[in-house]
């Protein structure tokens, strides 16, 4: 059964070689939808990319092991977090093609009765440098 979300992502990249203090979070809150289906807690949402026209849609699909981040839009990537393993996407934007690789090594999923929340760290490389220590952290607020 799907139910409507209030949606919470945020995230934080420790750039190599930043000082602690200069790093900031990006938060984006909006409304969703999640469903359980095939052993899979799945989000869906929209985001709006800033001075850009159009949105981007957000597809996660999220298991104890794994989570899979699908945008498609003004972005498009396929990315994949599993412990311990490296995983590689091109990453589409409206400001240029990235090659990324990320390797996570935390990946907690909670589900409480009005609540499902994610959290990922993980390893960012692009064209095969190390560039930052990032957390992916993702609440979702079952709405009535």
């Amino acid at each position: 059964m799907t139910r409507d979300v209030l949606v919470t992502v945020r995230g934080v990249q420790t750039m190599a070689g930043m000082p602690l203090e200069d790093n900031e979070a990006i938060e984006l809150v909006t409304c969703g939808t999640y469903d359980f289906r095939e052993g899979c807690h799945v989000l869906e949402y929209d985001e709006v990319f800033e001075d850009v026209p159009g949105t981007t849609h957000n597809y996660l699909k999220i298991r104890e092991d794994c989570a899979e981040v699908i945008k498609t839009g003004q972005a498009n990537v396929d990315m994949i977090f599993e412990v311990g393993k490296k995983s590689i996407a091109a990453y589409s934007t409206p400001y240029g093609a990235l090659d990324m690789a990320f390797e996570a090594s935390r990946l907690e999923v909670t589900k409480k009765e009005e609540r499902l929340t994610m959290l990922i760290e993980y390893a960012l490389s692009m064209n095969n440098q190390y560039v930052a220590d990032c957390r992916l952290s993702v609440d979702a607020e079952f709405r009535s």
